[in-house]
């Protein structure tokens, strides 16, 4: 049959609704919370040669290298999750990728992929992510490309080892046998193409698809000036070490190729933040964003899914020994992290150029908690995972998404499936109040999650942009940094770092985790002023515009007497002893009001009344906090001792200097120090604006 374009048209939906298709069968199949509820998964259809044609973004190199070195038949199944040996398409052990082989008339024309997160791959840590690995050894087992399935039976073999590694072998064995059936139902839907169409006329569609992509590609690379762009952005630290970790990237144009270069990015690292980042899944990142950041100006096809017909366009060069390109053993697990912040660097280098559609940065943490029961009998190793969002970047044309998610393809746990399942009581889901930087447009607020537990446990935990913040853009100011503590069932508070593992929880202990917000995008005070009326917004804006009042000479009169009496209160706060402190409304739940603080030396102490969470001192790495009830008041009294204190470090995000030749960014190379001319506070993230 004839390939004319309304027939390639007719296939390519297809292969659309093929890929719908799987993803539903695997929520539906699939056992664990990750997976199921949460949607750590993803699914794929590629060609012979490993090319993603449709679905999540993917590189097939490791598919092509093992049907060229092994025989495939129809029936097969491969099954593997080797960072290393699947150059970075695979880049933890957490992921394990199931593929089934298509064939047609006696050869190979396709691969169905399904690739999901397992709850646990038998590492140091629940879900194949802890924190302190040093090296891959520690983060579960590896599994090299071998057949799960050969000629259409099951090699219980491989399926009995991976069980026999997991915390929770049940789940492994399901979600295994889910992900492979979705790769089924795309080799079922390929070959009634195959039928109705003709194998030529798919392959056809396939290549269609592959210069629809390079050409939109090519037209999108043009847009970019031909000096270079630069960008940088840091991570708190790799989970080992306390020293941040620099990423840096410079994007050139020539002519119609583009050249991504990381000179400039931090060394391997000793923890597990090293990310194998494949070349193939970069470019097409880098495609997704310059269509959404440009692809009206060229009139793209908005259907069209990435894919790697950009391949010959652009050119990635990492220098030697770069943490986001690690040698084996290097540790992985926690890549994710470095993956969004790349990510990240990326909008910045675009935001020079298209800044009428990129919106500030948003808080890209992802953290992740897990509870793992403690006990010897079955029912009291009980494991609870969950992926938390925080808040959207502001955009051009509008506030930040609430809640937000750099991987879309995430959901949250929904409360009653947690509580139902788990030994666990969520105390409180709610929005952040005043997580959000303030802008023309602010940043989307952060989450609060405080999950009880109601059996012993440990807690395990990883999470970024606790020392940098998320940067404005415009003037925009930047959002609230993440925090994190446990709140024992004594009612003393103990502030959790960033990444840890092993945390002992005893029943009635509550964890809390607090993600910041996004960006601001625009100087505040041209925001609209029936928005900043609106109370979700009123306490964000509010902090921009009495710290413009406290920087600029001359004020109205009301302004200096607010300011005046504001100076007395602190002053007589000081006197006694007292940190300078305000109560904004709670989010409801067990919050009541959050206290907001100025920093308090070591051994100093605040009584704090009236209030059910408080606040972590950002200066503090260190404190106690002790609530009594000082009865007839039915109000907690609230005791915090600063054990030791520490400097909050602003978010280094700067322009990569890439000589004199490099365009200098209006926003995110002075992202912070634009706060100045903004007149946001400097020494205190947005949360703190009250």
């Amino acid at each position: 049959m004839a390939t004319d374009p309304i027939t390639i048209d007719v296939i390519a939906n297809a292969l659309k609704a093929l890929i719908y298709e799987m993803d539903a069968a695997i929520e539906r199949t699939a056992m664990s919370i990750i997976i199921r509820e949460q949607h750590d998964f993803g699914m794929s259809l590629v060609d012979h040669r490993g090319w993603v044609v449709a679905g999540t973004p993917f590189a097939g190199q490791t598919l092509a290298e093992y049907a060229a070195a092994h025989p495939l038949e129809p029936g097969d199944v491969v099954m593997f999750n080797d960072p290393y040996l699947s150059h970075g398409e695979i880049s933890h052990l957490g992921d394990t990728m199931l593929a089934v082989p298509i064939f047609w008339d006696g050869r190979l024309i396709a691969w169905g992929i399904a690739w999901g997160h397992h709850m646990d791959i038998g590492a140091d840590a629940p879900a194949g992510m802890p924190t302190q690995a040093r090296e891959i050894f520690h983060e579960g087992l590896q599994i090299p490309p071998v057949k799960l399935y050969e000629r259409g039976a099951l090699n219980q073999g491989v399926l009995d080892i991976v069980a026999r590694n997991s915390r929770t072998p049940d789940m492994m064995v399901g979600d295994t046998l889910a992900l492979s059936a979705a790769g089924k139902i795309a080799e079922k839907r390929l070959h009634e193409l195959c039928t109705r169409f003709g194998g030529a006329a798919v392959l056809a569609a396939f290549q269609a698809l592959f210069d629809r992509a390079h050409e939109t590609m090519r037209k999108l690379i043009r847009l970019l000036p031909e000096e270079p762009l630069g960008f940088e952005d840091v991570l708190d630290g790799d989970g080992i070490n306390d020293e941040p970790l620099t990423i840096r990237m410079t994007l050139e144009r020539h002519g119609d190729r583009l050249v991504i270069d990381f000179a400039g990015t931090s060394p391997q690292c000793e923890g597990p933040m090293n990310l194998p980042l494949n070349p193939s899944l970069l470019k097409m990142d880098v495609y997704d964003m310059l269509r959404l950041a440009a692809g009206d100006r060229i009139n793209i096809d908005p259907q069209l899914d990435s894919n790697m017909g950009i391949e010959d366009l652009v050119e990635v060069r990492f220098p030697p020994n770069c943490f986001l390109k690690p040698a084996y053993p290097a540790p992985v697990s926690l890549r994710h992290l470095t993956s969004g912040r790349v990510g990240e660097v990326i909008q910045g280098i675009l935001a020079q150029v298209f800044p009428e559609t990129v919106p500030a940065t948003a808080n890209g943490s992802l953290n992740c908690y897990s509870l793992l029961g403690i006990g010897g009998k079955p029912e009291e190793r009980w494991l609870c995972f969950e992926v938390t969002a925080a808040g959207g970047g502001g955009r051009p044309f509008g506030d930040g998404i609430d809640a937000y998610c750099f991987n879309n393809r995430l959901k949250n746990a929904p409360v009653e499936f947690v509580e139902t399942v788990y030994p666990v009581r969520i105390e409180q889901y709610s929005l952040r109040p005043g997580s959000a930087g303030a802008g023309t447009y602010r940043g989307g607020y952060g989450l609060i999650r405080a999950i009880r537990s109601l059996k012993p446990a440990r807690l395990y935990f990883l999470d970024e942009r606790q020392r940098t913040q998320p940067w404005g853009l415009y003037g925009g100011c930047p959002a609230a940094a993440n925090d994190a503590y446990v709140e024992r069932a004594n009612g003393s508070i103990v502030m959790l770092p960033g990444k840890f593992d092993h945390f002992p929880i005893a029943p009635g202990d509550m964890f809390v985790m607090r993600t910041g917000g996004g960006g601001g995008w625009g100087h505040p005070y041209k925001r609209d002023p029936e928005q900043v009326r609106r109370p979700g917004t009123r306490s964000v804006w509010r902090g921009a515009h009495r710290a413009a009042a406290a920087h600029r000479p001359g004020g109205d009169a009301e302004t200096a007497s607010r300011r005046a009496g504001a100076q007395q209160l602190d002053r007589s706060r000081r006197t006694a002893g007292l940190p300078r402190a305000e109560h904004v409304p709670g989010a409801g739940g067990t919050a009541g009001a959050l206290a907001r603080q100025r920093p308090l030396g070591v051994g100093s102490q605040a009584i704090l009344q009236g209030t059910l969470m408080v606040d972590a001192p950002s200066h503090c790495s260190d404190y106690q906090m002790n609530r009594r009830m000082d009865p007839p008041s039915s109000a907690p009294i609230v005791t915090l001792t600063i054990l030791e204190a520490r400097s909050v470090r602003r978010n280094r995000c700067k322009l990569a200097p890439a000589a004199s030749q490099t365009k200098q960014l209006g926003s995110a190379a002075t992202m912070n120090s634009r706060a100045r001319d903004t007149d946001c506070p400097k020494a205190w993230p947005a949360s703190a604006w009250k």
